[in-house]
């Protein structure tokens, strides 16, 4: 059983997500699901998340809460996309609407849960 850096309470490994809250060099920590999609909703307290530059939305988490746990515990990504157009997505907006909105090239953003080693990127093999 490992225990929440939030809720405190105590979960098996596999119901537990590591990250290092969007830190260079910061700690890994454990955090629940649903501790976990609440922090990153807003970097954490301490990063950035961001605004688009073309509409000037918040960026918000682009899946729900299952998909974004997925996502991390599958390749280590959370991702973010401007508000405008998730809420466009959520509501089966027209395809001549989407079609604008991907005109208009809305931001995005995908950050590392824990970001990798500088050798990971190096070509050197």
């Amino acid at each position: 059983m490992i225990t929440c850096e939030k809720c405190h309470k105590q979960f098996d490994e596999e119901l537990i997500v590591q990250t290092d809250e969007f830190k260079e060099e910061g700690e890994i920590k454990n955090y629940c699901s649903t501790c976990f999609v609440e922090g990153a909703k807003n970097g954490f307290g301490h990063y950035d998340i961001g605004t688009c530059e073309v509409c000037n939305s918040p960026l918000v988490l682009q899946y729900d809460e299952e998909e974004t746990v997925e996502l991390v515990k599958f390749d280590g990504t959370v991702h973010y996309i401007c508000s405008k157009v998730r809420d466009a997505l959520e509501k089966d907006a027209s395809e001549e609407e989407m079609q604008k909105l991907e005109e208009e090239e809305h931001e995005y953003l995908i950050v590392y849960a824990i970001e990798p080693e500088e050798d990971y990127f190096s070509d050197d093999e």
